[in-house]
């Protein structure tokens, strides 16, 4: 069986619409908050298992009650928790507010998250495995996770693996650090698939222009990249081939975790030999699905919902 780790940040995420940011001293009233486990990697990792594809995710957690919650929530998941190492340090959580558009706004509580310490120790001891989804936060954010999602993925990819990589830049303002940006540099001839937004390739490939960000990537040694463009769909870059594709319109009530599960998607479909154009319409349509609900990982389909949509792209009649 294909082993597949997603490797990354891990928190908790307490999203909470509202109609408006209030007046400073002000109050703004919601109806209900929603508490799920988050951060990209775990997206992906729950992603892929519903998809049913096992996966094992590698991070650490905190000695506190948000840490409980989530060796908790992933062990009743299914998802192989044999690398999820206990820490010192406090579990990271977000609050994202969610306006009526869909849209939010983040606050991160992860200055010194656990899962920013995932050190050399922990990856030396890992078996190699065939798939690699590192999330960004990892390479982005913390200087001991840097040094050990690079680490791994290099020796993935000399293994023969497939890495796959999200950028997730988490920043105040749109512009990157230099050592942020080394880092994606040292990180990108080990990557298959890369997998931004659209403000991400910009700042990452140097260019306001999307194609031009992109062809200058592809450059630095990454095979492939898909772009996130939101309510335009997504665009596909390789060496010999462009396209885009797009997205029916919905109604979102919610876009927390829609990119990481596009992530997962586009895994799923690439290790299961789909076509590219095949790849991102799955991933489209999956994405799409999420942002109708609110939630990040609870927000997926159910096996139902999941089944009918896997046969419609397999090309298989219900039952089949």
């Amino acid at each position: 069986m294909m082993k597949i780790f997603c490797f990354g940040d891990c928190n908790v995420d307490i999203v909470i619409p509202i109609r408006e940011i209030p007046v400073k001293g002000g109050c703004s009233f919601s109806s209900h908050a929603t508490i799920n486990v988050g951060a990209s990697a775990v997206n992906v990792a729950v992603t892929l298992y519903k998809l049913g594809f096992p996966t094992s995710i590698i991070t650490k957690f905190g000695n506190d009650m948000f840490g409980y919650f989530v060796k908790t929530y992933l062990e009743g998941m299914g998802i192989d928790i044999k690398y999820l190492y206990p820490s010192n340090y406090d579990t990271g959580f977000t609050v994202g507010l969610i306006f009526p558009d869909g849209e939010k706004r983040w606050i991160a509580v992860r200055g010194d998250a656990a899962d920013l310490h995932i050190g050399n120790d922990e990856i030396d001891q890992l078996d190699l495995c065939d798939v690699l989804y590192v999330s960004g936060v990892a390479v982005a954010e913390g200087k001991e996770s840097r040094e050990s999602a690079i680490r791994l993925a290099e020796r993935v990819s000399q293994k023969g693996g497939k890495v796959f990589l999200d950028p997730n830049l988490r920043l105040p303002k749109w512009d990157v650090p230099d050592d942020i940006e080394d880092a994606f540099e040292r990180i990108f001839k080990y990557v298959d698939v890369f997998l931004p937004n659209e403000k991400e390739i910009q700042l990452l490939g140097g260019a306001e222009n999307i194609k031009k960000a992109a062809l200058s990537i592809l450059e630095r040694g990454v095979s492939t990249i898909w772009v996130k463009r939101g309510k335009q769909g997504c665009s596909y870059f390789a060496k010999e081939e462009y396209f885009h594709l797009p997205v029916s319109k919905v109604k979102a009530v919610d876009t927390s975790g829609a990119g990481d599960v596009f992530d997962g998607a586009i895994i799923y479909g690439t290790l299961s030999g789909f076509t590219p154009g095949k790849c991102g319409k799955f991933a489209n349509t999956l994405a799409s699905f999420t942002i109708q609900r609110y939630g990040t990982t609870r927000a997926l389909p159910n096996i139902i919902e999941l089944n009918k949509l896997i046969n419609t792209f397999e090309g298989k009649k219900d039952g089949q």
